[in-house]
């Protein structure tokens, strides 16, 4: 990956990139050992107890060294016309005045259901993948996370075969290592509508059946 468009210093975001992505790992697990969630909950109410029980927990963030970054959620996106846009899932700010960044740039998350349906997988490519591409979301970034939450297996057996399903519909993806324990990570490039930069999204599929 090309940092060099950011305007902060280059080595702060791919330490932090690798601190988040290893502390949402670390979390999930902890909460799947923690919590009974029903097969149909939304994603929202997912996200709430990751988000306020887990990636605001200091100690959490003490023990991947990222005290100094602040897990906000429902974050509205705002359009060159002062408009709200989106409201993305979840946006990290750097709130180290040491090195801090610019407000516009910050890592951003955005969360949703997969159950294997085929009409599902293509409402996720046609909407909030290409959001991204189309720089509505994360426009000042290069890099940015899906996480989706995997819910019911139905005729799919167990998770890889819902994952080797997805990616079969969206072959872009290759696998992208997190953590040696880790099998459900992958990352995909894509390019930008006008003049904007290419993304890199990186993709981590959580089991919560």
């Amino acid at each position: 990956m090309d940092a060099t468009i950011f305007s902060y210093d280059t080595d702060i975001v791919f330490n932090n990139f690798n601190k988040v992505l290893k502390l949402l790992v670390f979390c999930y697990e902890k909460m799947i050992s923690e919590i009974s969630f029903k097969l149909d909950e939304f994603e929202t109410f997912i996200r709430n107890i990751l988000i306020k029980n887990y990636l605001q927990n200091k100690d959490f963030k003490e023990k991947f060294w990222i005290k100094n970054l602040r897990f906000l959620s429902e974050v509205q996106e705002i359009w060159e016309d002062y408009k709200t846009l989106w409201f993305i899932d979840i946006q990290v700010h750097n709130i180290n005045p040491n090195d801090l960044w610019n407000e516009n740039e910050y890592f951003a998350f955005e969360c949703k259901r997969l159950d294997g349906y085929a009409t599902k997988n293509k409402e996720y490519i046609n909407n909030w993948v290409k959001r991204f591409e189309k720089g509505q979301y994360s426009k000042e970034m290069k890099i940015a996370w899906m996480i989706w939450f995997i819910q019911w297996y139905k005729k799919w057996e167990n998770i890889s075969n819902i994952i080797n399903f997805f990616i079969s519909k969206i072959s872009w993806l290759s696998f992208y290592e997190v953590d040696t324990t880790f099998k459900h990570s992958y990352h995909s490039n894509h390019k930008r509508n006008k003049k904007l930069w290419n993304i890199d999204l990186y993709h981590l599929f959580f089991d919560f059946t």
